[in-house]
């Protein structure tokens, strides 16, 4: 996400105010193309059919779940299961 507010604002993302946000988000929402099949999508390339590389979109799918995998259970979070916090 921060290389993402770097991309867009040039900065992090702490140090962007709501009105920068709301303003960069509605000036990218006015570059995308009409065509969802020309829009970009995490600096992936489609093909001459418009199509996403398999590769790229796996790789993407197998990141988030690996973060997100990793992040939970907390152990401090197995009492609560035990109890029923």
């Amino acid at each position: 996400m921060e290389d993402l507010y770097k991309e867009l604002f040039g900065k992090e993302a702490k140090d962007v105010s709501l009105q920068e946000l709301l303003m960069g988000l509605g000036k990218w929402e006015h570059s995308l193309d009409k065509d969802p099949q020309k829009r970009p999508f995490a600096h992936l390339q489609r093909d001459a059919n418009g199509k996403l590389p398999d590769d790229g979109l796996v790789k993407i799918l197998t990141e988030s779940i690996e973060d997100t995998a990793g992040k939970w259970p907390k152990p401090e979070n197995d009492l609560c299961f035990e109890r029923g916090c």
